[in-house]
């Protein structure tokens, strides 16, 4: 690989500590992807609106209970073909599978560095549509489970030089799908990685599928942070190839396994100018949970001034993207930090929901207090989270709004 450095920096999750860029230079790049010989336009219209009907299929959680249904930091999860649902839980470092009827299957893993141990697992929900493949980000391995919860397999992901990122992803044929993190510049500031789309497999060299993308962006000072409002480079596993989007404006492009790009998808949406009233909500979405007045009158004085320094001029046009097992393609709008709630009364967080041919078919719009695992022509799987931000695991139907 082209990209150097070979450290992984431990992941920080508050993107602008103290006072922190005063006068920081900005270290900025975007390299826009190549037009593929294939396109298609999808204008704004009047698309269907789909939502989570009002009750759940079935849902399991609880604070106080049987051990299988108290949930921790879920971290994935996939409805399988017979209506039973397997889902990561990351802080019990454990995979569980429920039936159809939500009832409670087997758990498998443990913390551990052994086989069949977990120490940051994730579940990889398009692998395969028999087996069940769960990634270790701080090992960097893979773990294949049958059905019935029986490890089959442990296989350490390939790769050279930096770490694979966060968002690892693969392929229906088993492909594993990364970047890299990228090299650190020596001067601090905001900087945006340009980093290759690699993938591998089970005993497979690390190959690098194209170079010089633009990736996440981050605040250097000592130490990194998400920017605020940081443009995201998602990655959508197929079997012809690897959906690539930059989020700097509303494209996808299908890139194949010989690195030419053989679709592109293009659409409309909002205009991503990032405007005063942006500004304003996301200053009040950190205020909101802070109810003393000198806590709030010091947050503005000493911390707001930093984040707001560091803003961008342009909104993302998306932060997630999932492909199904039909070929459809979710992508996820981008609506704010992922890690900060919105307002009380924001509609939801919003996908844009493309047929295998590339058309947008609808909208589906995922409340507040869920987060999106899995999802199907007329179901989601989701988290559930409640005042207390307790996590509990739901099915819904999908039922069209408007």
């Amino acid at each position: 690989m082209t990209v150097g450095g070979t450290a992984r920096p431990q992941p920080r999750r508050s993107p602008v500590p103290g006072v922190l860029l005063r006068a920081a230079g900005v270290v900025a790049a975007s390299l826009a992807l190549s037009c593929g010989e294939e396109g298609k336009t999808t204008a704004d219209g009047a698309l269907p609106a789909f939502a989570p009907s009002p009750d759940p299929v079935w849902i399991v959680g609880t604070v106080d209970g049987p051990d299988a249904q108290m949930f921790f930091r879920i971290s994935g999860g996939k409805r399988l073909d017979d209506g039973s649902v397997v889902v990561a839980v990351e802080g019990t470092w454990e995979i569980r599978k429920f039936g159809a009827d939500g009832t409670h299957l087997w758990t498998a893993g443990r913390r551990g560095a052994g086989p069949g141990e977990f120490l940051r697992l994730r579940l990889l929900r398009a692998c395969s549509s028999d087996r069940i493949h769960v990634y270790d980000r701080e090992l960097i391995r893979v773990t294949e489970f049958s059905q019935q919860g029986e490890r089959l397999s442990t296989w350490p992901v390939a790769h050279e030089g930096p770490l694979p990122y966060e968002r690892v992803t693969c392929t229906p044929d088993g492909r594993i799908i990364y970047f890299p993190w990228g090299s650190f510049p020596a001067e601090p500031g905001i900087v945006r990685f340009q980093v290759p789309v690699v993938w591998t497999g089970k005993g497979a060299p690390a190959n690098v599928l194209r170079e010089n993308v633009p990736g996440p962006e981050k605040i250097l000072n000592g130490g990194y942070w998400d920017r605020p409002w940081t443009k995201r480079l998602v990655l959508g596993g197929t079997r012809e190839g690897v959906w690539v989007g930059t989020s700097d404006d509303y494209v996808l492009e299908l890139v194949a396994w010989d690195g030419s790009v053989t679709r592109t998808i293009e659409w409309t949406g909002d205009d991503l100018t990032a405007t005063q009233a942006d500004i304003d909500q996301l200053r009040d979405e950190f205020l909101q949970d802070e109810e003393d007045e000198a806590a709030r009158n010091s947050f503005l004085r000493d911390s707001w001034p930093d984040y707001e320094e560091v803003l961008p001029a342009v909104l993302p046009a998306y932060s997630r993207l999932m492909v199904l097992d039909d070929g459809s393609l979710w992508v996820g709008r981008f609506e704010g930090l992922e890690w900060k709630g919105r307002l009380p009364g924001h509609p939801g967080r919003r996908w844009d929901v493309f047929d295998p041919s590339g058309d947008r078919i609808r909208q589906v719009t995922i409340p507040n207090n869920m987060s999106l695992l899995d999802a199907g022509e007329d179901w989601v799987l989701v988290v559930v989270r409640d005042e207390l931000n307790v996590q509990r695991l739901a099915v819904y139907e999908l039922r069209e709004t408007g």
